[in-house]
């Protein structure tokens, strides 16, 4: 098949060269065309290059990404398991009963779906073992004092975890936290010991690791624990591995944890122990839109450089008809037929020309290894109409279209054509290059990919935003508080209203993060050991903050069980209660928040004296987008922070309820099961 460059009619360059004699402008006009189409494919393939380098420095950056999110949950994991055994260690059964119930507690704890799935043990200061649930009391001592978290506890008296090991007794894969318990002084009086399996998804490390296909978990002595998605016992990494991961945040070549291969690879390390987090990629999946798209450019630039040196030589011929030089300039001609010819056969894209009829009169040596060498014969029929007609404007068409390639199957796959109008040449009217992007397109389709991105990207907003909002928060209560005096009002009301919106933000980035957990498909919420009066101070304390005119009266009785909760959900629902209450509770702002036991749970109630609500909208609170009547134009909203608290508090158990106040106004109470001593 030929380019579409046609010889004049009639034409015989040995007659022409005895009529004419030696005139030879349009062999140069060639020349320079082609000097110049030469130049400007040179140029546009520099320009694909860098564009090409740019994509995968992106690419990297945001692998290193995805490694800082990965860190940031497990950091959260282990923040909230020091905090659950920190619960425990208050407890009066644990600082003053005897060996036979604490361990007896204990073991009630872990029957309960507690996630110190490796159980319960309490140390003393000597480094020996008191008790350990799941297994018999015994007056014979067994010494901890080589374990690095009861030394790291021992010396500091800060809570602390070890690395990873294979349980002595059972064998078993394990994880250890360990806090101090203290008395009434502040003095350590023993250790607290919870240890989690890493295999079993109860204990939270399993199921957040099985979570993240890419990731790779390190601990502080080099075993991987999670490899790609499967949680695993304790193995020693690779020297190779741990070389290529100790250094910046990302690389383009990194060995698997083998030692084996080269992947694209993000580091981050888990808070501010000597874990780290590592997301590896496989080069061919991370940079693979790079590549494409660089073919993809490098084919139109080609094309285009052929049409123009085409168009050239369609003109020159004319100016030569009657020339004596037509014969070399010929001979020019096919010289440069050849060089574009085989500069399109060397392209990896399906690449060539339509006529005004949209037949192919040009084909590439992919288009014509696909089988019949027309571009209509092998585009799928429900895609021959995204076609650009002869008669179209534009002067560029982009579309995705399915082709069929010859294979086992003879498989219909997706392609991103473009389609370049061409100059005026004769009967040629589009140039087009297609680009297989089957697999893109097949990831395009996958739902799940956009969802955990989702998850990701909140993950990441709130873990780089929650430090520099708490520095923010704390520079201004050093201000407020030391030098006032030193200050003008203006700059005390200033730092005021500084402080107040970064903990306003904070509470948002805390909520974001509840709000994806909530949503998660297969997401159970952590429920541990709460004590309720804490959890309402913390809230309190923003919310007094944010409505300073409020007055909310606090009725919680002393002995209250222990609820078994999730202490953001908690916190979540009493701040969209209590704001709803200052918001349309009347004038005065009169709000009562009381607490009682109601067999095995505690019901938590939060009363305004409003308006209220007509009985007719009492049975539609609940639902997503609902705002009553009487209070839409009292506050702005989108009617989902009531739906959001149902939610909520459904995932831990329990059951929220509406009704009319005693005196007046709304009672919205909540419940939270009792955790069994």
């Amino acid at each position: 098949m030929q380019l579409p460059f046609r010889r004049p009619r009639g034409f015989d360059p040995d007659l022409a060269a005895e009529a004419n004699g030696p005139r030879r402008p349009g062999l140069i006009l060639v020349a320079v065309a082609g000097a110049l189409a030469v130049a400007l494919v040179a140029a546009g393939v520099t320009l694909s290059f860098r564009s090409y380098q740019d994509e995968k420095s992106t690419r990297t950056d945001e692998i290193a990404s995805e490694a800082a999110v990965v860190a940031a949950r497990f950091d959260q994991f282990f923040e909230e398991r020091f905090e659950n055994l920190d619960t425990i260690g208050h407890m009066p059964v644990v600082q003053g009963g005897d060996r036979a119930v604490i361990k007896g507690f204990f073991e009630r704890l872990v029957a309960a779906g507690s996630s110190f799935t490796g159980g319960l043990s309490l140390i003393g200061t000597d480094g020996h073992l008191i008790l350990l649930s799941g297994f018999p009391l015994s007056d014979e001592p067994v010494d901890l004092s080589d374990r690095d978290y009861v030394r790291a506890v021992l010396a500091t008296n800060q809570p602390a975890f070890g690395d990873a090991i294979i349980g002595r007794v059972s064998g078993d894969p394990l994880l250890t936290f360990a806090v101090p318990v203290r008395d009434a002084s502040g003095a350590t009086i023993s250790v607290l010991a919870g240890t989690i399996r890493i295999d079993l998804p109860e204990g939270g490390l399993a199921r957040i690791g099985a979570s993240l296909g890419n990731a790779v978990i390190v601990d502080g002595s080099g075993q991987i624990l999670v490899d790609r998605g499967v949680v695993q016992a304790p193995t020693a990494a690779s020297p190779a591995f741990l070389a290529a991961t100790s250094g910046a945040t990302a690389s383009e070549s990194v060995p698997a944890p083998d030692g084996s291969g080269s992947w694209v690879g993000g580091f981050a390390p888990i808070g501010t122990s000597n874990w780290r987090a590592v997301v590896l990629h496989d080069r061919s999946d991370a940079f693979g839109d790079a590549r494409r798209s660089l073919l993809l450019e490098l084919g139109t630039f080609g094309l285009i450089g052929l049409g123009g040196v085409s168009s050239t030589v369609w003109a020159a011929r004319r100016m030569n008809r009657n020339a004596a030089a037509e014969h070399a300039e010929s001979e020019g001609v096919r010289a440069q037929e050849e060089f574009l010819r085989e500069f399109a056969d060397a392209l990896p894209v399906i690449a060539g020309t339509l006529d005004a009829a949209g037949k192919t009169s040009f084909a590439n040596r992919a288009l014509r290894a696909t089988g019949p060498p027309d571009l209509a014969e092998i585009i799928h029929p429900d895609d021959v109409a995204l076609l650009p007609p002869a008669a179209a404007t534009d002067a560029e068409v982009s579309v995705e279209l399915r082709l069929r390639t010859r294979g086992p199957a003879d498989e219909y796959r997706w392609h991103r054509a473009r389609f370049v109008r061409a100059m005026e040449m004769g009967d040629v009217r589009w140039f087009f290059a297609a680009a297989d992007i089957d697999d893109e397109k097949r990831l395009e389709l996958g739902l799940q990919r956009d969802i955990q991105q989702r998850d990701e990207f909140l993950g990441l907003v709130s873990h780089e935003l929650r430090t520099p909002l708490t520095m923010m928060i704390g520079n201004a209560d050093t201000l407020a508080r030391h030098f006032k005096k030193d200050l003008p009002p203006i700059a005390i009301e200033s730092i005021s209203e500084i402080e107040t919106n970064a903990r306003r933000l904070q509470r948002l980035l805390e909520n974001m993060l509840a709000l994806s957990q909530a949503n998660a498909q297969d997401a159970a919420p952590n429920l541990e050991p709460q004590i309720l009066g804490r959890l309402v101070e913390r809230t309190l304390r923003d919310f007094r903050i944010r409505f300073p005119a409020a007055s909310p009266v606090i009725d919680l009785p002393d002995g209250l069980p222990i609820v078994n909760a999730n202490a953001t959900f908690v916190d979540q629902v009493l701040w969209n209660l209590l704001s709803n209450a200052a918001k349309y509770g009347g004038a005065e702002g009169k709000i009562l928040l009381d607490a009682r036991q109601v067999g095995g749970f505690v019901e938590v109630a939060v009363t305004d004296h409003g308006k209220g609500l007509p009985d007719d909208e009492l049975e539609r609170i609940f639902d997503p987008h609902f705002r009553s009547r009487a209070n839409r134009s009292r506050a702005t909203g989108l009617g989902l922070g009531l739906s959001v608290c149902r939610r909520l508090v459904e995932l831990q158990g329990g059951e929220i309820n509406a009704e009319p106040g005693a005196e007046g106004g709304m009672r919205f109470s909540f419940t939270l099961p009792v955790l069994e001593a």
